[in-house]
């Protein structure tokens, strides 16, 4: 157990380290509210602040509210989550990479949360077409690739539970 701890250990701060990272470039190389375009603007660098969660969802929560969640409940399921992947012996190497992915996700957001005043830095939007995003990081492409992940695992499951 003692491997599996250290191993996805690294793997999760690799991951943090490397989102961080991309919220220092941003806040260096981007002005709040200014596009820069790539692909006919299909891709779009945006420096933004996110007061709410995924999308900016529960950013008009009571102050209190969005404490309580941002920086107890979540960190809290975060940690239990981390336990629970430490422990679990039958976890597929993609259960674990969602894992990883998500918890990753979820810490860089919570520390952006510690220091920057409860907001999360976005910078990143995409165009295409009817698409159009909302503002977002690498944080939320960890943790939409660990959904689309356990999405996937859960539909694999089914059908060979059914054979």
């Amino acid at each position: 157990m003692l491997k599996r701890f250290i191993i996805l250990s690294v793997a999760i701060i690799s991951c943090v380290a490397f989102e961080q990272q991309t919220k220092v470039w941003a806040q260096e190389w981007l002005q709040p509210g200014v596009s820069v375009k790539y692909l006919s603007g299909i891709f779009q660098f945006i420096l933004a602040e996110n007061r709410g969660a995924f999308l900016g969802l529960g950013a008009q929560m009571p102050e209190f509210m969005k404490i309580v969640i941002f920086t107890g409940i979540i960190p809290a399921c975060l940690l239990v989550g981390f336990i629970w992947v430490v422990q679990e012996k039958h976890l597929t190497i993609m259960g674990s990479l969602a894992a990883v992915l998500l918890i990753a996700g979820g810490i860089s957001n919570v520390i952006d949360r510690a220091f920057n005043h409860g907001v999360v830095i976005d910078f990143m939007y995409l165009d295409i077409g009817p698409l159009h995003t909302g503002i977002f990081n690498v944080a939320d492409i960890f943790i939409m690739t660990a959904v689309f992940i356990m999405v996937c695992l859960s539909f694999s499951q089914e059908k060979s539970a059914r054979n």
